[in-house]
């Protein structure tokens, strides 16, 4: 032990070190009275290395599991050990405040988010309307300049659109009983549905479950020929629809030689995302 062999090298004796030890062990914050169990003549030698002999027992002392043992519940070192586990135990948690803060930002973000979220799925799903109008706009233009003649007499009709038809598949909405068999918010897929006169003239028809029923309306010959192609829906099943239509116009110039169509500018569009 190289403070013990300092204290050998100084020329004190062993006894006078277990003397000392002892005096130090009773009180180890009072370094002094090592100095005074030696002899006048070493004294002040053994007193140059008793700070240091003081530090290494008390770490010592501190790091022996036998003197943690031996404290009481009610002493000092006992009441310090257990002010500072309480104090961990604080810190690692959450305060009341601190959780009914959590749970009203929590609870704020769901009343922004989820209407959102809500909003974002329908018009995810009005995007099928959308698209499957704008076919049925290009296969009324198709149908509209495309030249066609009378069954028997061979004569040249003039330039129009197909007959109306009403909304396809027939009921009330794509959540009613018949259309939604399997109870998902959609009509159910019924390719024969569209197998009639004005939708094949078209050439339009829908053989996947799908969120709309669509109708087309038409009257006029050249340049009074118009139709509307209109998609009805009720994406949430609580009896509101929603209505879109885009409507297409014979050109005014419309001979029985030549014809063509002029669109709307856009769709019309009534309670977008019911």
């Amino acid at each position: 032990m190289p403070i013990l062999g300092e204290y050998r090298r100084k020329g004190a004796s062993s006894n006078d070190l277990t003397n000392c030890s002892g005096s130090f062990a009773g009180s180890p914050s009072s370094p002094m009275r090592i100095c005074s169990s030696v002899g006048a003549l070493d004294r002040s030698s053994y007193c140059l290395i008793a700070p240091k002999l003081a530090d290494f027992v008390r770490s010592c002392v501190a790091l022996s599991p036998f003197v943690h043992a031996k404290r009481s519940p009610g002493s000092p070192s006992a009441a310090r050990s257990g002010a500072g586990s309480r104090a961990r135990s604080v810190q690692l948690g959450f305060t009341l405040i601190e959780l009914m803060i959590v749970v009203a930002m929590v609870a704020i973000l769901a009343t922004v988010a989820i209407p959102q979220y809500t909003k974002y799925l329908r018009s995810a799903k009005a995007s099928e309307v959308v698209m499957l109008l704008d076919l049925i706009k290009k296969g009324g233009a198709s149908y509209y300049v495309a030249p066609r003649v009378a069954d028997a007499s061979g004569t040249k009709l003039p330039c129009q659109f197909p007959k109306a038809v009403g909304p396809t598949p027939i009921g009330s909405s794509c959540c009613a009983g018949g259309n939604d068999t399997d109870k998902d918010g959609r009509c159910d897929a019924k390719p024969g549905a569209w197998h009639g006169e004005t939708w094949s003239a078209l050439r339009f028809r829908i053989t996947d479950s799908h969120y709309y029923q669509y109708a087309f309306d038409s009257s006029g010959v050249l340049a009074k020929a118009i139709f509307t192609a209109q998609g009805f829906g009720d994406l949430d099943c609580d009896g509101v629809q929603s209505t879109f239509q885009l409507v297409v116009h014979g050109d005014v110039a419309a001979t029985n030689s030549e014809c063509d169509t002029v669109g709307t500018a856009g769709f019309f569009r009534d309670n977008e995302t019911e």
